[in-house]
């Protein structure tokens, strides 16, 4: 007898992991339902934002310019933010250890994330402003800034035919 009870508890106990686990295969309806809408509201946003800066493109004056800015920018928001997460994360894990709740932790993936964006994205737009604005002209003389910074000397050039008769007859 005791047996046969065994096997029916064992079956019970079966029967309700089947159902468990059938059940944690099922969604949520709103749960689903939101997750569809903000996939799609992410692909309507990064549309919009690759479409501004197309615009941006075509509507300036050194097109090469503005396209490397807008990538180095993209890609400056996106490592940035990536690297930003990470950081904020193993802060709050190192400063509070296991402590931390859930909540602090995700609260800091988030502020760490929008500020790294941040950072590395400006950092990125001023480095491709630096590496386009090096040779850029002084507007009153009209020579490069470089130039205008230190003081010019004029001197007469050696005729390039005589010095090569010169050099070509081993008489210098």
């Amino acid at each position: 007898m005791a047996q046969g009870h065994r096997l029916v508890f064992r079956s019970t106990r079966q029967k309700v992991y089947n159902s468990i686990i059938r059940a944690s295969g099922r969604g949520r309806i709103t749960v689903n339902q939101v997750s569809k809408a903000l996939g799609a509201t992410g692909m309507a946003v990064l549309i919009f934002t690759a479409g501004i800066a197309v615009w941006d493109v075509f509507t300036s004056d050194n097109k090469l310019q503005t396209a490397t800015e807008s990538a180095a920018q993209v890609v400056g928001v996106v490592g940035g933010g990536t690297l930003g997460e990470f950081a904020a994360t193993a802060l709050a894990m190192g400063v509070l250890g296991a402590v931390a709740s859930s909540v602090f932790v995700v609260v800091a993936r988030i502020v760490g994330g929008f500020a790294g964006s941040y950072i590395l994205g400006k950092f990125a737009v001023s480095l491709v402003d630096k590496v386009f604005g090096w040779g850029e002209m002084d507007t009153v003389t009209h020579m490069p800034d470089e130039i205008c910074m230190h003081q010019c000397c004029k001197a007469p050039a050696p005729v390039g035919n005589v010095l090569a008769r010169q050099y070509a007859r081993d008489e210098l």
